[in-house]
């Protein structure tokens, strides 16, 4: 494996147990699960259109094209704000808020 890493130029990096909370900061809710419930509600959309009306019997799922697909996630990830992926990090790096002095007793 790590030969194999080495040859396609990539880093192993190992984490030490419970940290990924506060690395991976995309894994909050506010950027990850933002994108796939765009991409959820992207495709419900397109099946309910396609089912509307019809009678169905047993069978595969229709399925979108590779064009509908892309369409539909290059339109999550721009829905993605600055702001989500600052609360985010904000989310990761300080679980408990961040504030900016005694003083002041707001959480940021």
């Amino acid at each position: 494996v790590a030969l194999a890493f080495r040859n396609a130029k990539l880093w192993l990096y190992i984490t030490a147990p419970n940290c990924t909370p506060y690395i991976q900061a995309c894994d909050k809710k506010m950027v990850n699960g933002a994108f796939k419930s765009s991409l959820e509600e992207s495709y419900a959309e397109w099946v309910e259109d396609k089912l509307m009306g019809k009678k169905r019997k047993r069978g595969p799922v229709p399925v979108p094209s590779r064009e509908e697909t892309a369409t539909w996630v290059l339109e999550a990830f721009n829905a993605i704000t600055e702001d989500d992926i600052m609360a985010a990090c904000r989310a990761a790096y300080f679980p408990k808020g961040m504030k900016l002095s005694k003083l002041e007793n707001s959480n940021y």
